[in-house]
C-alpha cells in the first residue's frame, strides 16, 4: 500500500469513526491536494478542541457551539448532523448537545431550528460515554 493510499484509509476511518460519515469536500483536497487538508487538521486541532496527553481522541473538549450556529443559518443539515455526532460520541450526552442546540435556536430563529430538525431527523444517539 502506497503513503497517499494509507492516509487516505486513516482519513476514511478517522471520520466514519467520529463524524459518521466520510466528508467529500475534505476527501476532494486528500486527492486534490493533501497540503491544503493538512493545513485544514492544523487549524481544526488547534482551534476546536484540546487533547489530554495519553488520550487523543477521548480528551476533546467543546469550547462553544458557535459551529452549530452557523451551519444552522446557512442550512447545512449535515455538517450540523455530524457535529451532533462527534459530540455526542466523545461524551456529551444529549441534554447537553439540547441545551447548545437550544443556545443555536435562539441565534438562528426558525431557519436554525428547521436545519437542526432536518439535521436530527432519526439520530441515534449514544447511550452513556463512548469510547472513541
Amino acid at each position: 500500500m502506497d503513503t497517499k493510499t494509507g492516509e487516505k484509509r486513516a482519513y476514511d476511518d478517522h471520520y466514519d469513526r467520529l463524524f459518521g460519515r466520510q466528508l467529500k469536500g475534505l476527501n476532494f483536497w486528500l486527492a486534490e491536494d493533501p497540503e491544503v487538508l493538512h493545513r485544514y487538521r492544523a487549524f481544526s486541532e488547534a482551534t476546536a478542541h484540546v487533547f489530554m496527553p495519553g488520550q487523543p481522541e477521548s480528551g476533546w473538549v467543546l469550547r462553544s457551539f458557535s459551529l452549530h450556529t452557523y451551519y444552522a443559518l446557512w442550512g447545512y443539515a449535515s455538517g450540523l448532523r455530524y457535529l451532533v455526532h462527534l459530540h455526542n460520541r466523545v461524551g456529551l450526552t444529549k441534554e447537553q448537545l439540547i441545551e447548545g442546540l437550544g443556545i443555536t435556536f435562539i441565534h438562528g430563529g426558525p431557519r436554525g431550528s428547521e436545519t437542526i430538525a432536518e439535521a436530527l431527523a432519526g439520530y441515534q444517539w449514544e447511550i452513556g460515554r463512548a469510547h472513541v
